[in-house]
């Protein structure tokens, strides 16, 4: 355990001192993502939340305010298989938006908002008698979400950092699984909690 508390010790000694910028003007960031997704309200009843990846890039327009657009992929199953037979959501999400920008020497703390389209490919699969039924329904949904996180310097031009993304879309999906015959996607949340690796060039 001292072993583990020294290395961390080190890692954030050498990340004070690395002499790293955040994104300013006219430069460009890239940041892989990865995390949990969750889809709260009239899709949070049906879908658990699973894992996501995506990117982001984003323009420093000025030292302090950037554009960033990014999208994020994930595949959501069934909560309960018994009361809706196997059911899939692939859902993506891309967006764009100001982000707002605040860097001290450890790193950097940053809010956005972005406008946001998300699609959605849903499939359920249920038995009636001997028979197998199924739907099979592509829609779109539009929104937006806050976006808010904190990067830390890792080297000159490298970060690691945590994200969060709080929105909703609205959405034209219709969907029939073993309990339910017309339901709708409507207005639904969205939620994501992200682990990020920024390059800065």
């Amino acid at each position: 355990m001292r072993r583990w508390i020294s290395l961390l010790f080190v890692a954030l000694a050498l990340a004070w001192a690395a002499p790293a910028l955040a994104l300013e003007a006219g430069e460009f960031a890239l940041a892989p993502q990865l995390g949990m997704v969750t889809l709260p309200g009239s899709l949070g009843g049906l879908f658990a939340a699973d894992f996501g990846y995506g990117a982001g890039v984003a323009y420093g327009i000025t030292d302090l305010i950037g554009l960033e657009a990014d999208f994020i992929y994930s595949v959501h199953q069934e909560l309960d298989r018994d009361e809706t037979g196997p059911l899939d959501l692939v859902h993506f999400v891309a967006g764009i938006g100001p982000r707002f920008n605040w860097q001290n020497r450890v790193g950097v703390l940053y809010l956005g908002a972005e406008f946001a389209m998300a699609f959605l490919r849903y499939q359920a699969r249920w038995p009636v008698g001997d028979d197998t039924m199924s739907d099979d329904n592509s829609a779109h949904g539009f929104g937006g979400a806050l976006s808010f996180g904190g990067d830390f310097f890792v080297a000159n031009g490298f970060t690691i950092g945590l994200s969060g993304r709080a929105g909703g879309f609205a959405s034209d999906l219709e969907y029939r699984h073993l309990n339910q015959i017309d339901g709708q996607a409507g207005t639904y949340g969205y939620l994501a909690g992200l682990l990020r690796f920024t390059l800065l060039f």
